[in-house]
């Protein structure tokens, strides 16, 4: 990438992590127009899984999809499998997020294929985070610990500060389901800490989902904690029901 590209790149990549989106997707709609226009391929495909991430903040899901696929296309086009994983990984939280669990298993390993050895920037952490969450549904909590050991040892170097707060917050989860009420304190302090909305949104649906799975164990105190903390968090229109929310954390 031309060096006078960088850092409107990072520039960007700045006002998503900040919570501008309408600003960010701005700035990568430019960027991929200059990518398509210098035949940048490598431009253009960051353009498009950056674009892809701020659209998914807005929870423009079918769009993000369109992009994400068009990005995977182009890297492999390339013979990059490294340039498809950060997309397959984006396609993957896009089915989680939407509770198609299945496909965001099989889109994750193939993520981790394409990535390899080296994954770029916060994909390491991002992908071990997905592994912890997927097993944590299923209640195979070693599993899901040892891949919270994996995305913590990589917080140190992390790009994005807030996934400190989302391994804080899936760590209490395990604890709390494994039975270890101090989990409890863990999620609590992870949820505190988000700043976006769009980040808030999905701490809401962890705590809403929490609080009924406490609730259906009677653990009331536990319940009413993590509901008074939900509420206070910021919610997507599409917010889902506390059964569903339940779902993300336990199948």
């Amino acid at each position: 990438m031309p060096g006078t590209l960088q850092p409107r790149l990072d520039a960007a990549i700045a006002l998503l992590r900040g919570g501008d989106h309408a600003g960010a997707e701005r700035a990568f709609r430019e960027l991929l127009a200059e990518g398509e226009r210098r035949s940048d391929r490598d431009l253009e495909r960051m353009a498009l899984v950056n674009l892809s991430a701020t659209l998914i903040a807005q929870r423009r899901l079918d769009e993000a999809e369109a992009l994400l696929l068009r990005a995977v296309q182009l890297a492999r086009s390339q013979g990059f499998d490294l340039g498809a994983s950060t997309p397959l990984y984006n396609l993957a939280w896009r089915a989680f997020y939407q509770r198609d669990f299945d496909r965001a298993a099989r889109l994750t390993s193939e993520a981790a294929a394409a990535a390899g050895t080296s994954p770029p920037f916060d994909l390491g952490l991002l992908l071990a985070l997905m592994d912890a969450r997927l097993a944590t549904r299923h209640g195979l909590f070693d599993l899901a610990r040892a891949a919270l050991a994996r995305a913590a040892a990589a917080i140190p170097s992390a790009r994005d500060p807030d996934l400190a707060n989302q391994v804080l917050m899936a760590q209490g989860i395990v604890e709390y389901r494994a039975g270890q009420r101090a989990g409890l304190d863990l999620v609590l302090a992870g949820a505190a800490n988000v700043k976006t909305a769009d980040r808030q949104d999905l701490a809401a649906r962890w705590l809403t989902g929490l609080a009924y799975l406490a609730a259906a164990a009677g653990d009331q105190d536990a319940a009413s904690r993590l509901g008074a903390a939900a509420q206070r968090l910021a919610r997507a229109p599409d917010f889902p029901t506390p059964e569903q929310c339940a779902s993300y954390l336990k199948a």
